[in-house]
């Protein structure tokens, strides 16, 4: 099942009710809908069409160890529900909160929805909040700012890690390069969180501090997208070399900066770069994304690097490596057994990439091909549970943060936003 927005051919009555609705509530002359209720749930619920069912991609050909989908126009599209201008369920019903940053009215924020409804989180007046990653016990959230009076060359300078309890409380900024610190993650444990940072070299150096912002400490380097494996002993991380050149490649090193080891290798003669590792929830295997020319594909390997396996086409969890916008994505499920990601679609010309994307769910062990869940949707990622997925519909504005079952079915808005991305869902209580 698909849910695409009011304006889309088929639905004009639709929209014509649904603008009527809107209109009563504008606060602007310009037509733009008022914002959300810090106090509600802020969003609409469309109503599923009778029998709508996700959509499975065709194979795409070529080798490969796994059947790949073909995220183009070609695929077979899900079938569309349809709108309507109701208020969505009580937010309460969502496994704890799910954090994002949002543009209501005209600046960017960190936002999370759930029981407490739509609350806006942390002091407006320190700068502009950028990526966000929560606590494994789901009490705090680690996010980055852009500091005023830093002096910006770069899109990413000025970033410096900040951390705030779940409700926005205790804000406390941590790091104070005066370059750029970004890209965290957390520790297993919740001591630690390993993050980027330029200050030795603009490209960006792994580095390790305790959660309260001391001890920090060069871990290895170039890097970016730094993961941290879920038994606390090991970090993956994307490797960059110091040449320039642009091929990049998975690497792994000990938490305390020792025995380096580089994962993939290129395949050939061509420029590749693999990028973004996700460990999976056991930590056997690592999820990546390889790129070569205009071929992105998803890949899991073993932890130590062996058994490659692609298992599509198209992913994408970057625009790119050396920008600072949140990441798009791959999420494993719970149990391992799946990965939601976020593919491209690939215009009419073949090479030339439009700014759409869908989002799919493909089985970790390549078992069978992937399955649309919605399109012009990205950066899906599980509830705790695993029972359902967030994800954002709409890319740049408007867009907005939508839930449906792990399924593809149920889907639910639950913003009303100018812009959104980053989301997380908050982890259970003890991790």
């Amino acid at each position: 099942m698909n849910v695409r927005r009011f304006a889309k051919s088929g639905f004009v009555l639709i929209a014509v009710a649904a603008a009527a609705l809107l209109l009563a509530a504008c606060s602007s002359g310009d037509g733009a809908p008022s914002p959300a209720s810090n106090s509600g749930g802020g969003g609409l619920t469309p109503t599923a069409a009778s029998g709508a069912s996700a959509a499975t991609p065709t194979p795409s050909g070529g080798a490969s160890s796994a059947a790949t989908p073909t995220p183009s126009g070609g695929a077979s599209a899900a079938a569309t529900a349809t709108p309507t201008a109701t208020l969505a369920p009580d937010p309460a019903d969502l496994e704890g909160l799910i954090a994002f940053r949002g543009n209501q009215d005209g600046s960017l924020r960190i936002f999370t929805v759930g029981g407490p409804g739509l609350e806006r989180l942390g002091d407006d007046s320190h700068g502009t909040p950028h990526a966000l990653a929560w606590s494994p016990d789901g009490s705090r959230i680690a996010f980055t700012r852009v500091v005023p009076e830093h002096t910006r060359v770069r899109s990413r300078d000025g970033l410096e890690v900040f951390v705030m309890n779940a409700d926005g409380s205790g804000e406390t900024r941590l790091t104070n390069s005066n370059t750029a610190d970004y890209e965290m993650t957390w520790s297993p444990d919740g001591s630690r969180i390993a993050f980027i940072s330029a200050r030795h070299d603009h490209l960006g150096d792994l580095f390790v501090m305790n959660a309260d912002g001391s001890g920090q400490t060069f871990i290895a380097g170039p890097a970016r997208h730094p993961a941290w494996s879920p038994a606390g002993d090991r970090i993956a991380f994307t490797g960059l070399p110091s040449d320039f050149t642009p091929e990049s490649y998975i690497h792994v090193v000990n938490a305390d900066g020792s025995g380096e080891t580089r994962l993939t290798e290129t395949e050939s003669d061509a420029e590749v770069q693999n990028f973004t590792p996700y460990w999976s929830p056991d930590g056997s295997r690592i999820a990546y994304v390889s790129n070569s020319g205009d071929q992105r594909r998803l890949f899991v390997m073993n932890a130590d690097g062996s058994d490659k396996t692609q298992l599509a086409d198209g992913a994408v969890t970057t625009p790119r490596l050396g920008g600072d916008d949140p990441p798009v994505p791959l999420a494993w499920s719970p149990d391992g057994g799946r990965i939601v990601y976020t593919a491209f679609i690939d215009s009419s010309h073949g090479a030339a990439i439009t700014n759409t994307y869908n989002l799919y769910v493909v089985e970790s062990d390549g078992s069978s091909p992937p399955t649309l869940l919605a399109e012009e949707a990205h950066s899906g990622v599980w509830s705790p549970d695993g029972s359902r997925i967030a994800f954002i519909l709409g890319v740049g504005s408007p867009s907005d943060l939508y839930v449906m079952d792990a399924d593809g079915s149920n889907q639910t808005r639950l913003t009303d936003m100018r812009h959104l991305d980053g989301a997380a869902w908050q982890p259970a209580p003890g991790g």
